[in-house]
């Protein structure tokens, strides 16, 4: 993820081991965004996707964007 130097931003979140993710804030002015990318490797279980479920929902309760 890339963000640009006139846009502030808060890490949220960065996944667990072996789930490629990360949650930001993005603040401009008085807007606010949160944004997320995740990457799933061809050669991953389904099972990855319950991990990615549990960690946007534990963002989701800890953090109101």
């Amino acid at each position: 993820m890339y963000i640009h130097d006139s846009v502030g931003y808060n890490v949220i979140l960065r996944g667990p081991a072996g789930l490629e993710l990360v949650v930001v804030a993005l603040v401009r002015n008085r807007f606010k965004l949160c944004l997320g990318v995740f990457y799933r490797p061809p050669s991953s279980s389904p099972s990855i996707f319950d991990t990615l479920c549990n960690s946007l929902l534990a963002v989701h309760h800890s953090y109101i964007c």
